[in-house]
């Protein structure tokens, strides 16, 4: 099946060293997970070495602390496809980081396929590979797992050796090579392009920065909607949302006053939450507030301007990406342009480093006027 011997299942202690010590002398091994249907728990581990398949049962042996240290070892090659939803549960559960990864889907976006790819349909149109996805959803908490399963479980395994083989033979000898390994490390390790721990209070901030009493209150605001409990159906609660939050700095900006009732005000407002927000705006800022305040950026250019230098900036990040046969997917989201427009070097942009420096420059906004 697939060239390779039929899977081993590995579900007691002694058949972990073999295993082991055959992912030890490989060179690489691509590797896959199996989740639960809500995806918290890792059900199922599969390996693939050069000529091996092996299912790991983590419900069946409880110390995978040996597996774990190869995982982490950033010398051993680990082959996976969307690395990122892997690595980030096993990060998760096991509070174990993954490393050493190459992604096939990384590398595929190199090579101008679209980002991001299924495994399903780079196998269909790189390889020929014809996979069936009538599993994914089975029931992998099941034991013993099924004929069907257990085919299902190595398929997503086995071919990433020749998918790989075939990206990097592409790539070979142009720096996309670099830069694919580069970001095959990166996106396991951050997903966030703007990774500043007060990057979402810049954001929201940003647009109320008028006057230092404005900030100040929007400041106030954000703190003070983190502890309320509104009440929603089924006698649940829920916080307060960032537009009810803008609506009330919008009545305030616009010089309105705050009432219950009012038509364009948040519908859970109560004559406490006014005068809450009354005494946001009539006392002066702590030492601790006027401390954070210092802590923000230079404020970003108005709405207007920042969405023209959005668009130009998003622009010549698709046009680099055309000229390289790169998915401007991988390069950049809308939202780190936007933070990149928005804080400037302040924003720690990931289109300042690395690979992407390479392919933009030195690009802090966007070129034009």
């Amino acid at each position: 099946m697939f060239g390779h011997a039929a899977p081993t299942l590995v579900n007691d202690r002694s058949g972990l060293s073999p295993f082991l010590d055959d992912l030890y002398r490989s060179d690489r091994v691509a590797v896959d997970m199996e989740f639960s249907n809500d995806t918290t728990r890792i059900l199922l581990m599969q390996f693939a070495t050069a000529e091996r398949v092996y299912l790991l049962d983590p419900l069946a042996v409880r110390d995978l602390t040996p597996v774990f240290a190869w995982l982490s070892d950033p010398s051993e090659a680990k082959i996976f496809h969307s690395g990122q939803d892997d690595t980030r549960l096993v990060a998760r559960q096991y509070d174990v980081a993954v490393r050493g990864v190459i992604d096939t889907q990384v590398y595929a976006s190199f090579c101008g396929y679209r980002y991001p790819s299924g495994l399903a349909a780079l196998l269909e149109t790189v390889l020929g590979v014809s996979m069936s996805k009538a599993q994914q959803r089975s029931d992998w908490s099941a034991r013993p797992l099924s004929k069907a399963q257990v085919a299902y479980a190595a398929e997503d395994v086995v071919h990433l050796h020749a998918l790989i083989a075939h990206f990097e033979e592409r790539l070979s000898g142009t720096p996309k090579s670099e830069w694919a390994a580069e970001e095959s490390r990166r996106v396991v390790e951050a997903r966030t392009a703007f990774s500043h721990p007060e990057a979402a209070d810049w954001r929201f901030l940003d647009d109320y920065r008028d006057t230092p009493e404005m900030t100040l209150v929007a400041l106030r605001l954000l703190d003070w909607s983190r502890t309320l409990q509104l009440p929603r159906g089924g006698g649940k609660k829920r916080k307060a949302r960032p537009r009810d939050l803008e609506r009330i700095l919008h009545r305030i900006g616009a010089g309105n006053g705050l009432a219950t009732g009012t038509r364009d005000a948040p519908n859970w407002l109560t004559g406490e939450h006014v005068a809450a927000i009354q005494a946001m705006r009539e006392t002066p800022a702590t030492p601790e507030e006027s401390a954070r305040l210092k802590r923000l950026p230079p404020p970003g250019p108005p709405a207007a301007e920042r969405n023209a230098r959005v668009s130009r900036l998003q622009a010549f990040v698709e046009e680099r990406c055309t000229e390289h046969t790169i998915d401007a997917a991988l390069v950049a989201t809308k939202g780190a342009v936007e933070d990149l427009v928005r804080f400037g070097d302040a924003a720690e942009s990931i289109l300042t480093r690395g690979w992407r420096s390479d392919l933009l420059g030195s690009v802090r906004y966007p070129p034009g006027p």
